[in-house]
């Protein structure tokens, strides 16, 4: 009996082996068809990606039978579990690979001049691809381990694209459409790394039993019953702990009295105080100021995802999504969220800013700053005399996954000079490059 149960866990293993190369292949191929500009190689994309489909039904079919059939137990149950959940990040990294390849075929014969740096996101997207379903075949924890810290390469190098394309962007607007599908592109290449990094900590719970992803709490505040409860089983099955909320209320008076938990997904239009109020309140708090929040609501609108986005949202939703969208949004999150150091006063004259309280005074009276103008007063105060460009304020300041024009910053700078009073003209136009805080004024 046992050794009829080995030989399906070797099949398992096989067969996930299989939709690994898989989904390397894809990747190296939407990779090329982009370096080279091919839209027959872009074309070849989609057949594999149904191949990965096909494949990720077969694997699912075979752990259920092993479920139903032997009742693994222990270490034997993780792994089936494990590669239960790894094959939906597989899968979602062949659609990410042919949306990759859908965009090639709109980018009207342009030459990517940054197509070096997406090249080498590519290579180590790829990386994270094959060594996390290696990890899981050797089940080796340690190369799972360097899966997850490859993560921030990945997200290194969308960074760098992203701040080439908003100066490309700045410079000559009639290139804005081809910048934005490069970015895209870019983007669905920093998906995979997350899906990869999700596999390797399947890896990881299926030797020892952690989940390094999960065990944490998450507070899903929404209205609607039916999105509130896919949003719960979808966090707790896997492997988080996860609570919901029917309105802001119940969530703010339930966030004062208990353990905070370590995230939040707050709706938007919710009965009685809306999810906007509650972020300007989670905010402006200095207990639940660095708390990170996901903002899933059905509002689509421009506006309502800069107003969000501009109050201190770490990320934002568009209903309708999908399921492991909404996980890998909510890992990622969480990856990012790094502890906070020891916070001192920052002074600068009569102007004083404290980060633990999120407090700022002028001349001894209290000044109310939204909290984007309060990030920018704290990155001045901290690098005076550092001349800063926009486009460098847009990365440091406002969140990584929003891209707007920088007269946003303009418009940000003008109100938070008007906030300070006269010491806001320590906050110093350099013409041709941005803005710095001149300490001592003439």
């Amino acid at each position: 009996m046992r050794n009829k149960f080995d030989e399906q866990l070797s099949q398992l293993n096989h067969e996930m082996i299989e939709m690994g190369a898989l989904c390397e292949e894809v990747i190296a191929l939407a990779s090329r068809a982009l370096t080279e500009n091919d839209k027959s190689l872009a074309a070849r994309v989609a057949p594999l990606d149904s191949e990965i489909d096909r494949k990720e039904r077969d694997i699912e079919n075979l752990c259920l039978k092993l479920l139903l059939q032997q009742q693994p137990v222990a270490r034997d149950l993780r792994q089936i579990s494990a590669a239960l959940k790894m094959i939906t990040d597989m899968e979602r990294i062949g659609d990410q690979a042919e949306d990759i390849a859908e965009i090639i075929s709109f980018l009207h014969g342009h030459q990517a001049e940054d197509n070096d740096l997406l090249r080498e996101m590519a290579k180590a997207a790829i990386r994270m691809v094959t060594e996390s379903v290696d990890a899981y075949v050797k089940c080796d924890t340690m190369l799972a381990e360097q899966v997850i810290a490859e993560d921030d390469t990945v997200d290194g190098y969308f960074t760098q694209v992203k701040e080439r394309l908003i100066g490309k962007i700045a410079q000559d607007p009639a290139d804005g459409e081809y910048a934005l599908d490069l970015l895209m592109i870019a983007k669905y290449f920093e998906r995979i790394g997350d899906h990869a990094t999700n596999i390797a900590e399947w890896v990881i719970f299926s030797v020892t039993g952690v989940h390094k992803g999960g065990a944490r709490m998450i507070w899903c505040v929404e209205d609607d019953a039916s999105i509130r409860d896919i949003e719960v089983y979808a966090l707790t099955s896997t492997g988080f702990e996860a609570r919901g909320f029917a309105d802001g209320d119940t969530f703010w008076d339930a966030l004062q009295r208990e353990t905070p938990p370590e995230l939040v997904v707050l709706d938007v239009m919710l009965p009685g105080t809306d999810g906007i109020e509650l972020l300007r309140r989670l905010r402006a708090s200095a207990r639940f100021a660095e708390l990170p929040v996901v903002m899933a609501t059905a509002k689509g609108a421009e506006y309502d995802k800069i107003q969000g986005l501009d109050l201190g949202a770490d990320y934002y939703l568009t209903k309708p999504f999908g399921v492991m969208e909404f996980v890998s949004c909510v890992k990622a999150v969480l990856r990012r969220s790094r502890p906070k150091t020891a916070q001192v006063l920052l002074r600068s004259g009569m102007l004083t800013l404290d980060p633990a309280e999120h407090i700022v005074t002028a001349d001894g009276a209290r000044v109310e700053l939204t909290y984007k103008e309060f990030e920018l007063l704290r990155l001045f105060l901290s690098h005076p005399g550092m001349a800063f460009t926009r486009d460098q304020l847009m990365e440091k300041v406002w969140d990584v996954d929003y891209c707007g024009e920088t007269r946003t910053v303009d418009m940000h700078i003008r109100t938070l000079r008007q906030k300070l009073g006269e010491n806001g003209e320590h906050i110093e136009t350099v013409r041709g490059v941005g803005y710095r805080w001149e300490a001592e004024k003439n």
